[in-house]
């Protein structure tokens, strides 16, 4: 279990509790939404976390042993951990110290848990040498660690047990007091708010509770950052807002008609500008750029303002003043982006710049790509769309526009498929992120021959696509973890696949039914069956269905969100 350190330039994730054991054997797991429960043959345990805060509702006899991992995330030296606990009233009071190395002398970080409880409490004070099977299947170096058994909790009928975290001991305290004086407030709080936001009704009892998993799994990554809110990317390494993943996601937000939510988050993108008309790759600023998050952003902001003005919603978000300054930002990007990435009206890429930002071998993805040609172009239709909401003149924007998606056509649309470059014949899923964005390139029946030429070499049997055709000398049909080998090269990425539904279904739904509804189902299986159950996972396999990389990731959610409402009408 992790908790979350605020820091100025960003969030940092702190490791706590590395497993809570029972000495019942577990019958049943059940998520609540607000709250976990893990049910045995006498009673069960629910588990709730609120803010720095885990709350332990205990119903029936049983003992807890409780084994502490306190480190930062990417912290795994094993020299210098000290563990104190005593116990205080009716309280053990955690504190640990990080040292340099086993001489104790230059201490790095120090860290305070407060666990409250009426139960009677055992030290153990011993250490357990713990492996990790994931970590050994993801190829980490590290797959083993050291473990601390702090105590072990004899509970008697029933108890309620909060375990605080803090950098701060006065603040741990005050946290783990105040948290359990509210302790049914809380649960209850949870429960209502959970009660009033996830009922929805679909077709299907499975596909219905993954979607409402999707929402609220997209809603547990939405969070405050030093008093400024975002998308994190995702549990548990991407804990950062990610320009791209962030705007991608707010497809989700806008279908769910979140306007206040969207607006702040494209309000904060839209001064996030580089000198070359490109948004910052993450909040906060890391210094470093991506070729696609702007794109992205315009996207997004074009999809809002349509979405506003279908529900006469424009003037009471956004002031004509409001639109000026949209234009005036875009037409800035529009222009650095003609000066420094246009060659021959098409945008070009460094290496590593697009969403696919490994290598492997000479897999780089620079030069010219045809989402970043897609994306291009919807800023070119967004200038469009403003200018005529301003009543502004339209046809330098209209010329470019034409011009970039006439060179398009010519470098990428061979007849029968498109490119993923100009000068790269390999067939990618970066096809429908160019049909997502800007559906006006070709017209239906081009799309409709693109799709099922490309389904041919991208199509895996258990419902995924490949995120390189298979035939490739570099495809990889096994995730491959830590080492990038399979990352942009086999591995199937569910916010793809749900997003391609989508593109399939608008397209001919008759046509692609069997590949939709394939699509639909493991995605569904995934949320509710694999990984970190109630989650949308990063990526699969090729071979076969898996749930691997981050395991609650904001895009996949969000295109759930998306494909279900796309496909289900709702």
């Amino acid at each position: 279990m992790f908790f979350c350190d605020n820091y100025p330039d960003g969030p940092d994730l702190f490791k706590i509790i590395d497993k809570i054991e029972i000495d019942k054997k577990i019958t049943e797991h059940k998520n609540h939404f607000c709250f976990f429960e893990k049910k045995f043959d006498t009673g069960c345990i629910n588990y709730l976390l609120h803010n720095n805060n885990l709350l332990i509702d205990v119903n029936n006899n049983c003992s807890l042993n409780l084994f502490l991992d306190m480190r930062k995330i990417h912290d795994f030296d094993d020299k210098g951990r000290i563990y104190e606990l005593k116990k205080k009233d009716n309280k053990i009071i955690i504190h640990y110290k990080k040292y340099k190395d086993d001489s104790l002398k230059t201490l790095l970080y120090k860290r305070f848990c407060v666990l409250k409880t009426k139960s009677d409490v055992i030290l153990k004070n011993n250490w357990k040498e713990v492996f990790y099977k994931k970590d050994k299947q993801r190829n980490s170096l590290i797959n083993k660690l050291w473990v601390y058994h702090g105590l072990q909790l004899d509970i008697k009928n029933n108890e309620r047990i909060v375990f605080s975290y803090s950098d701060k001991l006065d603040e741990a305290i005050k946290n783990a007091d105040d948290t359990y004086h509210r302790f049914d407030s809380i649960f209850n709080k949870e429960i209502v708010f959970s009660n009033n936001h996830y009922d929805l009704s679909l077709k299907g009892k499975e596909i219905s509770f993954a979607y409402l998993c999707a929402k609220k799994s997209l809603n547990d990554l939405y969070c405050n950052i030093n008093q400024t809110k975002g998308i994190l990317a995702g549990f548990p390494w991407f804990f950062q807002v990610w320009a791209r993943d962030e705007a991608i996601s707010l497809g989700a937000y806008i279908r769910q008609l979140r306007l206040h939510s969207v607006k702040n988050i494209l309000n904060r993108q839209l001064n996030n500008f580089r000198y070359d008309g490109r948004i910052h790759n993450r909040f906060p600023y890391s210094g470093l750029a991506s070729a696609d998050s702007s794109g992205w952003m315009f996207f997004r902001l074009y999809e809002f303002l349509v979405v506003l003005k279908q529900h006469n919603l424009l003037s009471d978000l956004y002031t004509l003043k409001d639109i000026e300054i949209f234009d005036h930002k875009l037409d800035f990007s529009i222009h650095q982006h003609i000066k420094y990435y246009l060659e021959d009206n098409l945008i070009t890429n460094f290496k590593l710049e697009t969403w696919m930002d490994t290598h492997h071998k000479t897999d780089t993805r620079e030069g010219q790509r045809i989402e970043i040609q897609a994306l291009f172009l919807a800023m070119l239709k967004l200038s469009v769309f403003l200018k005529t909401e301003l009543k502004k003149d339209t046809r330098y924007h209209e010329k470019i526009l034409d011009d970039v998606k006439e060179a398009v056509i010519t470098h990428f649309f061979t007849g029968k498929i498109l490119k993923d470059g100009k000068n790269d014949d390999t067939i990618r899923p970066n096809i429908f992120i160019a049909n997502y964005v800007f559906p006006d390139l070709l017209k239906k029946k081009d799309w409709t021959k693109v799709f099922v030429n490309s389904l041919d070499k991208l199509w895996l049997s258990w419902g995924g696509l490949s995120s390189i055709q298979k035939d490739s000398e570099l495809f990889c049909s096994v995730y491959t973890g830590e080492n990038n080998q399979s990352y942009h090269r086999g591995d199937s990425w569910f916010w793809v696949n749900n997003l391609a539904a989508i593109c399939l279904h608008k397209t001919d739904k008759k046509l692609f039914k069997k590949f939709i509804e394939k699509i639909v189902s493991a995605s569904t299986r995934d949320i509710l069956y694999c990984g970190a159950i109630g989650n949308h996972s990063e990526i699969s396999s090729a071979s076969k269905q898996t749930a691997d990389g981050c395991l609650s990731q904001a895009w996949s959610n969000a295109m759930y969100i998306e494909m279900i409402k796309e496909i289900f009408n709702h």
